[in-house]
């Protein structure tokens, strides 16, 4: 975490680490200004790099779980399209149709549009 009140100082530079329990020990500090540059530079390549390397693992995971035959997704609910659709037939809302079978106001939706 960079403090605004350090950037503008006169004083040198010093950069705290958050995510270290021990954070009051841990800093960079620079003596000149000039070095300011390149440390965001490696903050930002390190960054890119940790975003890199958890895409992958995320990727890896779900291609191992496909190939063990898991699905992927939500679920699907279970429903009867005809109850759905005698209900609608029978002139009942279509909020108070989702209500009776158990389904969602656009699933009921969906199944209307697709009669």
């Amino acid at each position: 975490m960079l403090y605004p009140a350090e950037l503008q100082a006169r004083r040198p530079l010093t950069i705290h680490c958050r995510q270290d329990p021990r954070h009051r020990r841990s800093f960079v500090k620079l003596p000149q200004r000039q070095g300011l540059p390149a440390l965001f530079q490696m903050m930002g390549v390190f960054a890119e790099f940790e975003r890199s390397m958890i895409v992958e693992r995320v990727k890896s995971g779900l291609r191992r779980a496909v190939a063990q035959g898991k699905k992927l997704g939500r679920p699907r609910v279970d429903h009867d399209e005809r109850k759905v659709l005698k209900l609608l037939k029978d002139g009942v809302g279509i909020e108070r149709t989702a209500r009776t079978v158990g389904v969602g106001v656009a699933t009921v939706q969906r199944i209307k549009a697709a009669s």
